[in-house]
């Protein structure tokens, strides 16, 4: 009897034919799916949905999923539960309201057919398996509201071939990114701290990547595979200590070639990166240009975080203050939109770790705070910029 039920649903959205069913999905929530778009209305929380060996994902739609195309949540919705479309093979497009501030775990796993989603500048974190194996997304805009990235968010999206992390993610989780074998470039941003066990594992087709200088910990096996690896830049004044497989690999999925493969380090730490395992291994060079610019780019964005053709826009910024002691590295955007105006923070490193201390207050101008974030120091007080208007470009 199932077969058959199924088979008239394959056959009814073939035909065309007016399809409809609804009910309830939270509290406050109802759904309803009509001809191949699912509506998800009402406000508060969706429910978390379980998942039987037997049965599947217990869903209130789990029987129309084939039929499911595109997905509409209402401005209402605070939250989308665990394992909510979980299969739904069909999902083509998904986007998601300014409202949600939390994606439940593995929310989307398994929508094979989904190429385009809209993360809002709401959501502070993307949990477990969210979008894995959604092996037709092709690009994905992390919005700077995200924190962390969490457990196979992105694994095996093998279609995926532009990611841009937003500026105030501090932790990859383990396994995040693995196998999207399609990834040619990644450059994690200057709040990430932690990447974790094969975040990056048989990312084959990734040829350069750019580790911050904010990033204290490389698990085990993070870019294992990453075979086509000819660049690397770390901007980490003292080398991580990583083990001997964070570069490696095996038949399947071959080790990084380090002899081929430049790594590029900040100029005074040459000589560090040359007797440190692992790093030692590469062709070390020098970061050519390593001087500060008052100048910062950005994607050029709007409200709901969506990236126009990667265009970038440059703002150019007055000198930043000189402070004894401490070495001005460049800028971050910490907020904004074009639209409305751009803040932006100066980054500073001490010119001696030696009794540094967690705040450090501009003997020349007591309104300058210099705040300790990992192995740099964030400039507070009256020497934080804002820029407004789209004359910047």
């Amino acid at each position: 009897m199932k077969k058959l039920f199924t088979l008239f649903l394959a056959l009814a959205a073939g035909a065309g034919v007016l399809f409809a069913e609804d009910g309830t999905c939270g509290d406050d929530l109802t759904w309803n799916l009509t001809n191949g778009v699912l509506t998800i209305s009402g406000t508060g929380t969706m429910k978390n949905f379980d998942y039987d060996d037997n049965l599947g994902v217990q869903t209130p739609w789990k029987d129309y999923m084939l039929l499911i195309k595109t997905l509409s949540i209402d401005e209402g919705v605070t939250s989308i539960g665990d394992r909510a479309f979980l299969g739904c093979s069909s999902l083509i497009t998904v986007t998601i309201p300014n409202s949600v501030s939390n994606i439940g775990d593995r929310a989307f796993e398994g929508c094979i057919s989904l190429t385009s989603v809209t993360i809002p500048n709401s959501v502070t974190s993307i949990g477990m398996r969210v979008f894995s194996s959604c092996s037709s997304l092709t690009s994905v805009t992390i919005p700077n509201s995200v924190t962390s990235i969490g457990n196979y968010a992105f694994a095996y999206c093998k279609g995926l071939t532009s990611l841009a992390i937003g500026n105030n993610v501090t932790t990859i989780e383990d396994w995040a990114f693995i196998q999207c074998s399609a990834l040619t470039s990644v450059i994690i941003p200057n709040s990430v701290t932690s990447i974790g066990v094969g975040a990056f594992y048989g990312c084959s087709s990734l040829t350069s990547m750019t580790i911050p200088n904010s990033a204290t910990s490389i698990g085990d096996a993070a870019f294992y595979g990453c075979s086509s690896l000819t660049s690397v830049t770390n901007h980490a004044i003292a080398p991580q200590i990583i083990k001997s497989n964070v570069f490696g690999g095996y038949e399947e999925y071959p080790a990084v070639d380090k002899s081929v493969c430049t790594l590029h380090v900040p100029a005074e730490s040459v000589e560090l990166y040359k007797t440190a395992d692992v790093w030692k291994d590469f062709n070390i060079q020098p970061i050519e240009d390593e001087s500060p610019k008052n100048n910062v780019n950005i994607y050029y964005t709007d409200k709901d975080n969506q990236t126009f053709n990667h265009e970038q826009v440059t703002l150019l910024l007055p000198a930043p203050p000189a402070i004894e002691g401490f070495v001005f590295k460049g800028w971050i955007v910490v907020a904004g939109y074009l639209e409305d105006g751009i803040t932006l923070q100066a980054i500073y490193e001490v010119s001696s770790l030696t009794g540094a201390p967690a705040v450090f207050t501009n003997p020349d101008n007591p309104t300058q705070k210099l705040i300790k974030n990992g192995n740099v120091y964030v400039l507070h007080g009256e020497k934080i910029y804002t820029i407004t208007g789209l004359e910047v470009r």
